[in-house]
């Protein structure tokens, strides 16, 4: 059973908050933070010296501390609802203050909440728009997706030299930009639109160069904290200037909170995609799937998916493109500090396609897993320098489609939010 604080450096702790030294109470709390998460007087006091330090995603856990023990803490309540209110969570800002608006309130407090909830009722009537645009650089190992070889047996055609298919390395340059929009409909529903557009170039290979947009148009209905969202989707790319495929096709999800800053997502996807060049490959994929995340302490997130598909082949003739795919995700999202953020994810997928390759007479049987680190370090308010690491392995029965893809990006964004 955990001790009680010791008064002595809560009380210091105090006088530091009343002087306006923050980061120095701060300081002096954390390191109880092992023996005494959970106390609602600590947690609470923890929680006001962060936000007042300007760390609020570490104060909030803290503060979801406090309520988890005292649902009715007024102070930690209203924290809750400055900070979701300050990162565009209007809709749960609001259920706080309409959970403090249910208790006897000091004059100064429910002035407070009054000015927060004119605040809250104003966003969220209002169309908010946030974008970006992002430049980089790097070099890619394998532009091609191409095995490790010159020159395949093939049982039907024999020795086979790949050509251009082969495995090439190039350096890359990349220009991407994204827009999104939100605009409340009513109390409960929200409509929400998202593109972006991105150009890839690459020196060894012009005539890989690629252009890919997409455009997502979604409509959320919100019950409680929980939400459901149908989202309508589309992409097309294009390689060397010509269309390669378009996508068009549609999501539904249920996103529910959990406790401790824990969440739950539920979803479904259906793609349509179609090769105007090549409309032998057309296919239809369908996806089901979840995703778990959960909060650590310090504002860590780690999280872990799951789901299951498959994809179809629209000509008859060429059953052996189908197949049914299932996979699984791991990933860490690290804030180290107010600038610096570090994040690794892990993705494993099988697919077993259903009919025999026509070109090998034999079963096809794919292990993918691809392996991303990645760092978001803020130059300004602003401006972000993204580094990112990425290692694919695609094990396959059909040399073929065995490779292995290794790549790495440094990139410049700037974004806005209003």
């Amino acid at each position: 059973m955990a001790t009680a604080v010791q008064a002595e450096p809560l009380t210091e702790a105090r006088a530091l908050l009343g002087q306006g030294q923050a980061v120095e109470a701060a300081a002096l709390l954390q390191p109880e933070l092992l023996r005494h998460a959970g106390e609602p007087e600590y947690d609470y006091l923890l929680g006001s010296a962060l936000y007042q330090a300007g760390r609020e995603g570490e104060a909030q856990f803290a503060l979801e501390r406090v309520v988890m023990v005292a649902p009715e803490h007024s102070g930690a309540l209203l924290l809750l609802a400055r900070i979701a209110h300050a990162s565009g969570d209007d809709a749960q800002a609001q259920l706080l203050l309409e959970q403090l608006g249910r208790q006897p309130l000091a004059i100064d407090t429910q002035a407070e909440v009054d000015r927060l909830l004119a605040s809250v009722g104003e966003a969220r009537s209002a169309t908010r728009s946030r974008g970006y645009v992002m430049g980089g650089l790097g070099w890619d190992g394998n532009i091609t997706s191409g095995p490790n070889a010159d020159q395949l047996l093939v049982p039907v055609l024999g020795p086979t030299a790949l050509g251009s298919a082969s495995e090439e390395e190039s350096v890359v340059a990349s220009l991407e930009a994204g827009l999104e929009l939100s605009h409340p409909l009513s109390e409960r529903w929200q409509m929400s639109a998202a593109g972006s557009v991105r150009r890839n170039l690459f020196t060894e290979r012009h005539d890989l160069d690629e252009d890919i947009a997409n455009l997502q148009l979604g409509v959320n209905r919100s019950y409680g904290a929980a939400q459901l969202g149908v989202t309508a989707l589309a992409q097309g790319y294009r390689v060397d200037s010509e269309l390669y495929r378009r996508a068009f096709g549609g999501r539904v999800h249920w996103f529910q909170p959990l406790e401790g800053g824990d969440s739950l997502t539920l979803y479904g996807l259906y793609v349509d995609y179609r090769y105007p060049q090549h409309p032998i490959d057309d296919a239809d994929r369908g996806v089901v799937g979840l995703e778990h995340q959960l909060a650590l302490a310090g504002a860590w997130r780690w999280s872990y998916g799951l789901y299951l598909g498959r994809e179809v082949a629209q000509d008859g003739g060429h059953k052996h493109f189908s197949f049914d795919l299932a996979g699984g995700s791991l990933g860490l999202q690290a804030p180290l500090n107010d600038d610096l953020t570090v994040a690794a994810g892990l993705i494993a997928e099988t697919r077993n396609h259903r009919a025999e390759d026509k070109l090998y007479l034999t079963d096809r049987r794919d292990l993918q897993w691809s392996l991303g680190l990645a760092a978001e370090y803020r130059l300004a308010p602003a401006w972000s320098l993204l580094p990112q690491l990425t290692y694919t392995r695609n094990q396959s029965t059909l040399q073929l489609y065995d490779y292995t893809r290794s790549a790495f990006m440094l990139h410049l964004r700037w974004e806005f939010d209003r």
